[in-house]
C-alpha cells in the first residue's frame, strides 16, 4: 500500500496498535505489505481482517527486495 500522505499512514498504523511488526517494506519501490506468516499467526480475526483489508501480502527477501522488484532486476 502507498499513501499519498505521511499522516495517513500514521493514522492507519495507530488505529491498529502493534502491527508494524507484521509490515515489510521494499526497499526498491517501497511498497508496503503485511507478511502473510506472521500475520495467520496472529489469533486475533478482528485484528487480521483489519490487516488485509489495508495491505496486501507481501515477502521480500533476506535484503529487503519484494518478490515483484527482484523479478525484474534479475531480468536486466
Amino acid at each position: 500500500m502507498r499513501f499519498k500522505h505521511q499522516h495517513q499512514k500514521t493514522e492507519l498504523l495507530e488505529s491498529l496498535k502493534g502491527f508494524e511488526k507484521y509490515l515489510c517494506q521494499c526497499v526498491v519501490c517501497q511498497e508496503i505489505g503485511y507478511d502473510p506468516i506472521k500475520l495467520e499467526s496472529r489469533e486475533n480475526k478482528h485484528f487480521q481482517k483489519r490487516a488485509k483489508e489495508n495491505f496486501k501480502p507481501m515477502k521480500v527477501n533476506d535484503i529487503g527486495i519484494c518478490e515483484q522488484c527482484q523479478e525484474h532486476l534479475s531480468k536486466d
